[in-house]
């Protein structure tokens, strides 16, 4: 056995952090090889961090395993995901498991103390794939990509070609637990070395325990571009990152890894020598291109995460409440092509959005939502049509009216809490139709339209 063979065994089986010392007596101490050799080997672990040695103590080294034991870490499936039963690996789980670990063939995730999400390969377009991968960085999402299936190597250079991806089915997960666009999962991790996960349905934290987790993640990446440069991928800073911290950050994260860093101001992602890292959003800028179109994915400064995310950043009128009901609105009257969903989103969102990456994947998550209930809606059973029409009419008016005219903030400062409450209410009545079209008699069609008529005549007196 070689001693990186030996070095990385010894790693494996330590449960607490050790000195040089304790693994030459342990391992190496009637070995030939020197203590210096046997540091420069650790120093290069990525299964390992490192606290440097004072004039108390020498250098020790921490097994990452123990580290980032019962860490935990969030991820906020989007529309498509949920809709689709499924959930994209990507850049999710970064930097909980271990680098040489390919997680589509390594990763076990438990729910219900003894099930375990199984995973399905899928046909997905490549330029669709961004927001989930767009963190790994050009030359490991290329990687990552054709480890799935080798046949992927071929499609790289194509965006719009569709590729093979391995995802975890977690169509029973979703259904059990009733999960709904804007809900996140947390996942708590069991075993580093192994990459084994327990999964949950996260619950929402309040904005001190997200400004708090903010400061402190942004501060220690801050730590990282200082001390170590420009010379670690994204993955690695992030685990830099967190090792800084300390354990306190590895419990009840508010959001994803990548939320926090589209939602955050001083950190941005950067390119430097054809390579994906985090740095200063402004100032202090590094040596790079200022977009990433070398790169195979694109990656923005605003959140890409799903519909409903970009439209509250665009602090948009709109909601996917709205967008799944034009669609529906649109197949039920025999459209075929989603453009008319785009002319439909326009006039709301003209000019809003953070650059053209996010602007992109905005219309890639609203085209998929199309291509779903295109192909697994049938207009033919619905008797809600013509009330859901007259209910987005009402709703397109209003929105259309606030934009065009000449006086909108006076109209908003003069909108009193009920016009806003009446919104709302047609608005939670559309959700109620989209969710459950299928199971509403005709009798209770009516019920519901004297339910939303006052609304809506409310909101049309006002226009």
């Amino acid at each position: 056995m070689d001693i990186q063979a030996k070095i990385h065994n010894y790693i494996l089986k330590r449960s607490r952090k050790f000195t040089l010392e304790n693994i030459i007596n342990s391992t190496f101490k009637n070995s030939k090889e020197s203590p210096r050799t046997v540091e420069d080997y650790l120093s290069e672990s990525l299964y390992l961090f490192s606290i440097p040695e004072d004039k108390n103590s020498e250098k020790q080294y921490i097994p990452r395993d123990s580290f980032f034991k019962n860490a935990e870490l969030v991820v906020t499936p989007s529309d498509y995901e949920i809709e689709k039963g499924i959930l994209f690996i990507g850049h999710r789980f970064i930097p909980f498991y271990p680098f040489d670990v390919f997680p589509a063939e390594s990763f076990s995730i438990i729910y219900d103390e003894i099930n375990t999400i199984s995973t399905k390969s899928i046909k997905h377009k490549l330029e669709n794939l961004y927001s989930y991968y767009s963190l790994l960085g050009a030359e490991n999402i290329i990687d990552d990509i054709t480890a799935d299936h080798v046949d992927n190597y071929n499609l790289i250079g194509n965006p719009t070609q569709k590729v093979n991806i391995t995802v975890f089915n977690f169509k029973k997960f979703y259904e059990s637990n009733s999960f709904t666009s804007g809900m996140s999962l947390k996942f708590k991790l069991e075993d580093w070395n192994n990459s084994v996960f327990t999964v949950s349905v996260n619950n929402t934290k309040t904005e001190e325990e997200k400004e708090i987790w903010f400061e402190l993640l942004e501060d220690s990446l801050h730590k990282v571009f200082n001390e170590k440069g420009q010379y670690f991928d994204i993955p690695e800073q992030l685990a830099l990152a967190f090792f800084y911290s300390g354990s306190v950050i590895l419990q009840s994260p508010p959001c994803s890894i990548d939320d926090f860093i589209h939602r955050n101001e001083n950190i941005a992602v950067k390119f430097v020598d054809d390579n994906t890292i985090l740095w200063y959003a402004e100032n202090k800028e590094p040596n790079s291109s200022p977009t990433g179109s070398n790169d195979v994915l694109s990656i923005s400064s605003g959140t890409l995460t799903s519909i409903n995310d970009i439209l509250e950043e665009l602090k948009s009128d709109l909601t996917s409440i709205e967008l799944e009901a034009f669609i529906k609105d649109a197949v039920y009257f025999g459209a075929e092509d989603f453009k008319i969903i785009i002319d439909k989103c326009t006039p709301y969102l003209s000019n809003q959005f953070k650059d053209k990456a996010q602007e992109s994947a905005f219309f890639i998550h609203l085209e998929e939502l199309w291509e779903n209930i295109h192909d697994n809606y049938n207009p033919t059973e619905s008797v809600i049509g013509n009330l859901r029409t007259d209910i987005l009419d009402t709703l397109e008016s209003y929105y259309k009216y606030k934009i065009e005219s000449e006086e909108q903030k006076a109209i908003e400062e003069q909108e009193n809490d009920d016009s806003k409450k009446h919104i709302i209410e047609i608005r939670e009545i559309l959700n109620l139709l989209n969710m459950n079209e299928h199971d509403i008699s005709a009798e209770e069609v009516i019920q519901i339209e004297e339910s939303v008529l006052p609304h809506l005549n409310i909101i049309n007196d006002l226009i």
